[in-house]
């Protein structure tokens, strides 16, 4: 084996493969990676048992591309279906009216507007397919619902802080973002942040899922089960383990973007 450059104290790095069982059999110090925003983070040895339960946590959860075409298409076909059957129904109008057999055929979409307006009055929301739906928005305007939109991303986060008692220093070296990009976080109100540094933050606050997840949907993200990357994040938080340097080993086993 090819030893390690100067700087790394002697150890060997891992081979090219990235297979993280037999580094960590041969108890070889993996080389260190660069994210996209070219911050270094120390590879970690994970442990056969946790790599093997993380694959099949994978395996068990992952939606894979073709069952989400199958919901497309599914959703698709409905939609064909009422595509349709409104065609036979004009078709049905367009006759009557040339026959002038059914009177009623010419007002009855005036009075479905009439009969949607009253049901949009009493609370109700009218659908195309005659079916009333419960409108849970209680009657209210929509200026009084965007006035009652909860605490934004950087409240949250800094609220998230102040709980955990550790310092602002402290939470971004632990997430392995820098000092600037900490700083937008904290300055600009408007700043919108990229999924993997609010997750990075999430794992360094060590937050539950639902806390992770109410922390992603403050910044308008959410964890996909559709994403292997998200799958790996989430498979580690339900097990407690916020080692963020472990989870971007998984991460970039899995050729995943990594987290910070």
């Amino acid at each position: 084996m090819k030893a390690a450059p100067a700087g790394y104290g002697g150890r060997v790095a891992c081979p090219a493969t990235k297979t993280i069982p037999i580094c960590a059999t041969l108890k070889m110090q993996p080389a260190p990676v660069q994210n996209r925003k070219g911050m270094v983070f120390q590879m970690q040895t994970i442990t056969a048992d946790v790599f093997q339960n993380l694959k099949k946590f994978i395996a068990e959860n992952l939606i894979q591309p073709s069952s989400r075409q199958e919901r497309q298409d599914g959703r698709y076909s409905q939609f064909q279906e009422r595509e349709n059957s409104r065609k036979g129904q004009f078709q049905n109008r367009q006759e009557n009216r040339q026959t002038g057999s059914d009177v009623r055929a010419d007002t009855a979409p005036r009075q479905e507007i009439q009969d949607s307006q009253q049901n949009s009055s009493e609370g109700l929301q009218y659908k195309g397919d005659g079916k009333e739906q419960p409108d849970h928005t209680g009657g209210r305007s929509m200026d009084s619902l965007i006035g009652e939109v909860g605490a934004s991303f950087r409240e949250v986060l800094f609220d998230h802080i102040k709980a955990s008692g550790m310092t602002n220093t402290e939470v971004y070296k632990r997430a392995n973002i820098d000092r600037k990009l900490f700083s937008k976080i904290r300055t600009n109100p408007a700043y919108h942040p990229g999924k993997s540094t609010v997750l990075a933050l999430a794992v360094a606050l060590k937050l539950d899922l639902t806390d992770t997840a109410d922390l992603l949907a403050r910044a308008e993200y959410a964890l996909s089960p559709g994403s292997v990357g998200d799958l790996i994040v989430r498979y580690f938080i339900e097990h407690g383990i916020y080692d963020l340097q472990v989870i971007n080993t998984a991460l970039n086993e899995y050729d995943q973007p990594i987290l910070g």
